[in-house]
């Protein structure tokens, strides 16, 4: 898995920086600087959901995509050829659920989404989620909602510790040190994600590309480096500037299925990145101008580098097939936003804000010079939250959001020429309104309507690219929209059980969906894909989540969420990658003092894995977890996943990860 000298160093350092840990009393608190929407503390409405960092290390979730998977409505998905985790949202994907840190985006220009796989969470306090109707201060393409993940800030003078996990195939470890001397505070936090594979079930049936054991050519090796310094120059002004630094590499697992249709099934990719490395730099800043006006703004640069080496077959050792490549890929952002926010009135907290973000796109193979894409993107929102009286609020927000394409330039292998494309721009109006009724003894019981109209404009990808020669592009693409509707609740049932519940309608027009087999290149005779426009849409469904706190020492959780979505226009176009079904079912039982037995069953319907209704079958899986707190500051837990050793895929031709556990050493903060 990896050298004995790495794991004896790692093993000490951990215990070491728990010992020192437990000997201190510091903790930190969310960094308040990082959240986009503040609510009144007499507004206790759930319309943005929270899950933060306790609940994250009991359940034993290493990466954000898997955090995210905690959630009712929000469903893990993975791209098989790419090996990237992403979720998708009440059926949105992340291209339409963008996220961030802190408030700033985070995602690759060139095609919108981010591999969440890549994200490890230990300097993360809570993760924000946001779903119909997410506010417009976050600014433009929020059309399926917006997920925002929240840095931790400390408030002692010197906090510090760690964990230290073992997985099949590999370790996971994170350290951290922060702290606060008077009007200065500090922090570093480092972690490390690494695996060489992961076993598949024993009931997997070898083909060609997969032969069973372990997953083929499913590495991956993700570092962290989050750096934070802190000026408070009195009650009014506040500082922040932050680094991140990761890097990674990882492989990509073959295709392992029959879609004879797909064209990973007679052209295997021998795929891996050597790199894959994203670097960040933000500024945040508070102003308090007065006692009712109060200037946010955020200023901040993202760069991303990615290597991706094609191979000639499956050792991985050279390069001489005329499929195979060296592509470089090189993106950067530079933004700002500004925020207002004006509560002089004492019924109305009112917001103003302004984004502004430019995309860099170049992108280098070995065989042929280097292409550039140059976009702009930016966004005039306002917000107003209107409490009146017996416990009604009302939220309305408007915002105009707006993109423009400056240059987009590619390698015509025709006549080996550099040609460009006509430029193009899109820009939409978009708006909410959110009604809540508190009621009942607690403010946390509530009644909410929420109507919104979003968009989210097409990506340098999605307009541009061939696809290594598999698609066909469409400059022109619009930019899509909905209409959305939601009724929910919230009720609390005296002290030990809360039912919360949902339900969504999603009215798309001009939704971009890939059409596999569009066309066939009749030089090569393969069939060509491409994004279009397909039309109208409709996205409906509910979602429900049930705790129950039975006894003191039984707890009980159970989420459902069903989804259906519907191409209109063109029903023959299937979505992909969300089931119908989905339902999650915890029960957490204190076997004895201190030492807790938690129990997990998810299932999944069946979901389509092309736009032409190939299936990824359904399935069921139970995971359990044992956790011991050793004392106030650390616990030991130890977690056997997939416990029946279920075959079962995501997607179709991918098969998940068999058997496998979990155990790991944990300082709680």
């Amino acid at each position: 898995m990896f050298p004995l000298e790495k794991t004896a160093i790692l093993f000490s350092f951990i215990f070491f920086t728990l010992y020192c840990a437990a000997q201190s009393d510091s903790s930190f608190q969310v960094f308040d600087l990082g959240k986009v929407i503040i609510r009144p503390q007499t507004l206790q409405i759930d319309s943005i959901k929270k899950i933060n960092q306790s609940t994250l290390n009991f359940h034993n979730k290493f990466t954000v995509a898997e955090a995210l998977s905690l959630m009712p409505g929000i469903q893990i998905a993975n791209f098989g050829d790419r090996n990237e985790s992403v979720v998708y949202m009440r059926g949105f994907n992340l291209k339409q659920v963008p996220v961030f840190i802190d408030g700033i985006p985070v995602y690759v220009p060139f095609d919108g989404y981010v591999d969440l796989a890549r994200f490890t969470h230990a300097d993360i306090a809570q993760i924000e989620i946001e779903k119909t109707g997410a506010s417009v201060i976050y600014g433009a393409n929020t059309m399926g909602g917006a997920i925002n993940l929240v840095s931790k800030k400390p408030i002692k003078p010197i906090a510090y510790g760690g964990s230290f996990g073992l997985i099949s195939r590999g370790y996971a470890f994170n350290a951290y040190i922060g702290g606060k001397h008077k009007k200065f505070y500090y922090q570093a936090d480092i972690s490390q994600l690494s695996r060489n594979s992961y076993p598949l079930s024993a009931k997997y049936v070898p083909v060609k590309a997969e032969d069973g054991v372990f997953r083929n050519n499913a590495f991956n090796a993700d570092n962290k480096l989050n750096l934070r310094v802190g000026f408070l120059q009195n009650n009014n002004i506040e500082h922040t500037l932050n680094f991140i630094l990761q890097n990674g590499k990882k492989g990509n697992p073959p295709y392992a299925g029959l879609d004879s249709l797909n064209p990973r099934f007679k052209n295997m990719r021998y795929w891996q990145w050597p790199e894959w490395n994203k670097y960040s730099l933000y500024y945040i800043g508070n102003y308090k101008i007065s006692s009712y006006l109060i200037l946010k703004t955020r200023v901040f640069y993202d760069q991303f580098v990615n290597e991706l080496k094609s191979y000639d077959d499956s050792t991985f050792s050279s390069q001489n097939k005329s499929f195979a490549f060296t592509s470089n890929y090189f993106d950067q952002v530079w933004g700002n936003s500004t925020e207002l926010r004006f509560s002089k009135f004492k019924k109305h907290d009112l917001r103003a804000a302004f984004h502004y973000k430019y995309d860099y796109h170049q992108e280098q193979d070995n065989k042929t010079p280097a292409t550039e894409i140059r976009d702009y993107t930016g966004s005039i929102g306002i917000e107003d939250l209107y409490t009146f009286g017996h416990g009604f609020s009302l939220i309305t927000g408007v915002a105009y959001n707006f993109r423009n394409s400056l240059s987009a330039s590619f390698y015509d292998t025709r006549d080996s020429t550099i040609k460009t494309f006509l430029p193009n721009k899109n820009a939409k109006l978009n708006g909410n309104i959110k009604l809540y009724k508190n009621f009942g003894k607690g403010a946390k019981n509530h009644f909410g309507i929420i109507v919104s109209n979003t968009s989210r404009f097409a990506t340098m990808k999605d307009r541009y690219s061939q696809r290594l020669g598999t698609a066909i592009p469409n400059p022109n693409l619009l930019a899509e929209e909905a209409y959305n509707a939601e009724l929910n609740t919230t009720i609390g049932l005296a002290n030990n059980l809360k039912i919360y519940g949902a339900i969504f309608y999603n009215a798309l027009s001009d939704a971009i969906q890939t059409v596999n087999n569009a066309a066939i290149n009749p030089q090569r005779n393969k069939f060509l894909s491409q994004l279009q426009n397909t039309g109208n849409a409709r996205f409906m469904g509910t979602e429900w989540n049930i705790d129950c706190q039975l006894k003191k020492y039984l707890f009980a959780s159970v989420s459902y969420t069903f989804i259906e979505r519907k191409q209109l226009d063109s029903p023959q176009i299937l979505f992909v990658n969300v089931p119908k079904h989905n339902a999650n079912f915890n029960l957490r039982y204190m076997l004895k003092e201190k030492l807790w037995l938690n129990v997990n069953l998810v299932y999944q319907s069946n979901s389509f894995s092309s736009s032409y209704g190939v299936v990824s079958k359904a399935f069921e899986i139970i995971n359990m977890k044992f956790n011991y707190q050793l004392r106030k500051e650390f616990n030991i837990s130890f977690g056997i996943n997939n416990i029946m050793d279920k075959n079962y895929t995501l997607s179709e031709g991918f098969p998940e990860a068999g058997r496998n556990f979990a155990a790991t050493l944990n300082f709680q903060f």
